[in-house]
């Protein structure tokens, strides 16, 4: 069937042990404020996980509410979708090479991505 494979691992940079320095908190932790009921969702548009900069502001602006209760909340990367309503008409349309063509498209943009933002998160230090 299908496997599974990490981003970072599409990429060939595998996530080095120090980049789990930070361990999910406990969720009876005191530092959580559960007692005023605080709640934070954050949803994150298309265009704000569009580009590795964007992305790159995501990951600092969760990073500094990890004190908080949030849930995040993220829509596909600018353009994605429809690239992927195009794959699906193509398919439907029995043109299946033109559709996999096009996923190949969004996966690219999508490694790449990936691959610049985790190159700045690891290498830049100011996601902390």
């Amino acid at each position: 069937m299908f496997g599974f494979t990490s981003p970072s691992a599409s990429i060939a940079m595998p996530w080095p042990p120090s980049a789990d320095a930070l361990p999910p908190l406990d969720l009876a932790s005191p530092a959580l404020d559960h007692a005023r009921g605080t709640r934070n969702v954050y949803k994150f548009g298309g265009t704000s996980v569009g580009s590795p900069d964007r992305l790159f502001q995501l990951v600092s602006l969760v990073k500094a509410e990890r004190g908080r209760v949030i849930a995040v909340v993220v829509s596909a990367m600018a353009k994605n979708t429809d690239l992927l309503l195009d794959a699906a008409a193509l398919a439907a349309a029995g043109n299946i090479d033109a559709a996999l063509l096009l996923i190949d498209r969004v996966q690219a943009i999508t490694v790449q991505n990936a691959n610049v933002t985790q190159t700045r998160i690891l290498g830049d230090g100011h996601a902390s």
